[in-house]
């Protein structure tokens, strides 16, 4: 029987350290008794680093600890999210470009005048996989990632759009999951853009502090039908494009597993109630994963007309089994009340 952690084998060492952030590990095990240091030494072991914590304050003169030069070759994770406390963390990227043989994953945030260094060196990273970076936009460092052969899931935080990114890349990209987040509002040129180049895709999230949304329209539609290979589709919009979406969504993407709708419409009237219950709920029915979030109004003298269709809707829902839940959030008695209603499976 094992009495001391010192005898557990290598391979459950390594695993324990894959849990500990690189400098935690470090500044934990290292030089605490030989075994851990030749442990630390290993080929076989890998680390995340995480630049920014609190507790290390780096400068642009003395970057990085002696010993992490030392663990390059064998970092797999970097993330760089304060750009103000970390802002020569790009500059250091490019300085070791080469030795990052083994990164997979970075997530990083930059400026505008930080842009060429980035976008320069992503092509150097042999085994990069994830991307997450948080920039004001600009075309050429779009088509550089879109063309990076390795990267399957990227996620791109916009800070600020420039209006002139609107035609496609003509980048033939790899990627199969796409995160992409406006601090402001939505604007569908921009992913119209970047969509045209994800033949591969799988899984699309489009998100935005905001509720509104610029240039959503058939385009969408036709360059979303396209991605044959599309299994989750996460958006927001308006009631207009939802009707056009879905209309043609039980034909287009048959493989079609997991739906999540943000919607805006101005008022909870009979036409909305239709297309819900008589055209959404069959299309709904066949996919695995549904959320359905619509925001409007109920205009006080619809009231009773809408009391009837609840009721619809509750028995078609016992009629599929009660698959669906149902919520409806009603704000107090108003001369029109802005209510939203959740459907989920």
């Amino acid at each position: 029987m094992i009495t001391q952690a010192e005898h557990l084998p290598n391979e459950l060492w390594f695993i324990i350290f894959s849990y500990f952030e690189a400098h935690d590990l470090v500044y934990t095990f290292f030089k605490l008794n030989y075994r851990f240091t030749q442990l630390l030494s290993s080929n076989y072991l890998t680390f995340y680093i995480q630049l920014n914590k609190q507790n290390y304050r780096y400068t642009p003169y003395t970057p990085t600890p002696r010993w992490f030069n030392r663990i390059v070759n064998r970092i797999t994770c970097l993330r760089s999210t304060s750009q103000n406390k970390c802002g020569y963390i790009p500059e250091y990227l490019r300085q070791n470009a080469q030795k990052f043989i083994r990164l997979q994953s970075l997530t990083i945030t930059i400026n505008s005048q930080q842009t060429n260094i980035i976008y320069r060196i992503l092509h150097k990273l042999p085994s990069l996989e994830y991307l997450s970076i948080t920039c004001n936009i600009q075309a050429t460092l779009l088509k550089n990632i879109l063309s990076i052969s390795t990267l399957r899931i990227f996620q791109l935080h916009i800070k600020e759009f420039l209006w002139n990114i609107i035609n496609p890349l003509h980048v033939n990209s790899n990627i199969e999951i796409f995160y992409i987040h406006f601090l402001y509002v939505i604007d569908y040129r921009l992913v119209n853009c970047l969509l045209a180049s994800m033949s591969k895709l799988k899984q699309l999230d489009i998100s935005s502090n905001h509720d509104l949304c610029i240039s959503l329209n058939r385009k969408f539609n036709d360059i979303i039908f396209n991605l044959l290979q599309l299994r989750t589709i996460k958006f927001q919009g308006s009631e207009h494009i939802l009707c056009i979406f879905l209309k043609h969504l039980q034909t287009k993407i048959h493989n079609l597993q997991r739906l999540h709708l943000n919607i805006k419409c101005r008022f909870f009237n009979e036409d909305f109630f239709r297309n819900l219950i008589f055209y959404w709920y069959p299309i709904w029915n066949k996919i695995e994963k549904v959320y359905f979030r619509v925001e409007g109004y109920i205009l006080s003298n619809d009231s009773k007309q809408t009391n009837q269709y609840k009721k619809i809707l509750t028995i078609k829902n016992k009629e599929l089994n009660n698959c669906f839940k149902i919520q409806w959030i009603l704000p107090n008695y108003q001369l029109s009340l802005n209510t939203i209603l959740i459907i989920s499976k």
